[in-house]
């Protein structure tokens, strides 16, 4: 529920970034939305999210490989021991 009452803030908020800027016209924004007002919402949104650079994106991967090897490891440690 949270989840989505941020995207509609989130949307609400774009949707009027782009009134004032003349972008779109008020009946574009206030209907469901084409797929190039999707797409230009959509990539602000994606982009906050990536890294910097190439080396923060290899850390992060590799970070998140090596959790989820550790995780897995401990899992089969477990059932083994069963």
């Amino acid at each position: 529920m949270v989840e989505r009452s941020e995207d509609i803030r989130t949307r609400d908020t774009f949707g009027q970034q782009r009134l004032r800027e003349g972008r779109y016209t008020p009946g574009e924004i206030d209907r469901v939305w084409s797929a190039e007002i999707e797409a230009d919402f959509e990539f602000p949104e994606r982009r906050k999210n990536y890294p910097a650079t190439a080396t923060e994106a290899m850390q992060g991967a590799t970070l998140d490989l090596y959790d989820r090897l550790v995780r897995h490891a401990g899992n089969a440690e477990s059932l083994s021991k069963r």
